[in-house]
């Protein structure tokens, strides 16, 4: 009985991890950046959701969303002019999921050196469409052949078990989340907070708010928003969020937490709110919420959240002063208790992908972007664009 042929990659209990590699390249354009060239982060995110999303399809050959994203931290600046390379490949899969890495090179385009930035591991579920509905469906599973896809491979099923874990923590932002939920540029209690002058301010006054409608050029083809889409849009509240305490420029350090409860849909009005939850001497960690609202019928539900770090800067790439935030109630206060474990975890993944950057890199010796304690001591600036 002669043997079925396979397209190349394909295995008949599963798929190889080339199958699903991906590759893509951009140039920043001045529309990606900020106004003094460096590229917004939530640009950088949604690059790596649509590479991410992009080898999830390949592998599992069918529609697929994004449910988590685990902290993403940006170890080096990039500019306008600059060339991102972005690779992805599933690197595991469970009966409807898949966990895809993807990493995030810059190139230097007068010398052709490319600098590591940053990688990041996303979650994505497989769906079925049936007439008009969908529902998740099982995906082949990945067979890892080299020592590097063995190892990706194996260090998956922990990060898989650590976001179960994670999910099954209290909620320590529930509250905060209802009490901004409820609030609103225009509420007299917000125009009455003190705004500038003092060293501690109080945390609503970083609050900030965004509305944006959902657009079938922000959307995949089963009609669901890009999850790169929303954290695009929930960098951009978290910035506005910083500049509002710090009153400085703001470079985004690293996301996490980031979870995607349900998705959102063509036509649905997207609210991004935020507030500063926690300032140390030269950067915030700042908390995204997003509820999106069925216009037909008015109901609106909780979708999505995360954390954000910014460091604040001068014109000249020093770090500037940030005022401190005072909790002013339960909400507040329980918002705050889980930022230093939050903030270590970060620290020791941050000092990690350093070292695996120096190591595994040949190329020219840039600095890396390092923000203000969000790293070692010993680095106490951000590097000056090269």
């Amino acid at each position: 009985m002669s043997k079925t042929n396979e397209p190349e990659g394909i295995k008949s209990d599963g798929r190889s991890v080339d199958h699903s590699r991906v590759m893509m390249t951009k140039v920043i354009l001045p529309n990606h950046s900020d106004t003094r060239g460096y590229v917004f982060g939530g640009q950088i995110l949604s690059w790596i959701d649509v590479v991410a999303s992009i080898a999830a399809r390949r592998h599992s050959e069918t529609s697929c969303v994004t449910r988590s994203v685990d902290a993403v931290h940006f170890l080096r600046p990039i500019h306008v002019g600059d060339i991102v390379v972005l690779k992805a490949n599933v690197n595991r899969s469970w009966k409807t999921s898949m966990e895809v890495g993807v990493r995030v090179e810059r190139e230097i385009p007068f010398t052709g050196k490319r600098e590591f930035c940053c990688h990041a591991y996303l979650t994505f579920i497989a769906l079925r469409v049936n007439k008009d509905s969908t529902c998740p469906t099982v995906v082949p599973k990945v067979i890892p052949a080299s020592p590097a896809e063995i190892r990706r491979f194996e260090a998956a099923e922990g990060r898989r078990q650590s976001r179960f874990s994670q999910a099954q923590q209290p909620d320590s932002m529930q509250q905060l989340r209802e009490k901004i939920q409820k609030l609103n540029a225009f509420d007299p209690v917000y125009e009455s907070l003190e705004l500038y002058g003092t060293d501690e301010k109080a945390m609503l006054s970083s609050y900030g708010e965004m509305i944006e409608l959902v657009l079938p050029q922000h959307a995949n083809t089963l009609q669901i928003t890009f999850g790169g889409q929303i954290m695009e849009w929930m960098e951009y509240c978290a910035v506005i969020c910083a500049l509002r305490l710090s009153r400085s420029y703001i470079l985004t350090a690293g996301v996490d937490s980031l979870q995607f409860h349900r998705p959102t849909y063509v036509g649905n009005v997207i609210t991004i709110r935020g507030v500063v939850t926690k300032t140390y001497k030269s950067s915030m960690e700042v908390y995204i919420t997003v509820s999106a609202e069925d216009i037909k019928t008015g109901k609106i539900e909780f979708t999505n959240d995360g954390f954000f770090t910014v460091a604040a800067v001068t014109d000249d790439d020093q770090p500037a002063h940030v005022s401190s935030v005072a909790p002013s109630d339960e909400a507040e206060s329980s918002a705050q208790f889980g930022s230093e474990v939050r903030r270590n975890d970060r620290l020791v993944e941050r000092r990690r992908l350093q070292s695996f950057s120096k190591c595994s890199m040949s190329s020219i010796n840039l600095p890396q972007f390092t923000p203000p304690e969000l790293t070692p001591k010993s680095s106490n600036s951000i590097p000056k664009r090269s």
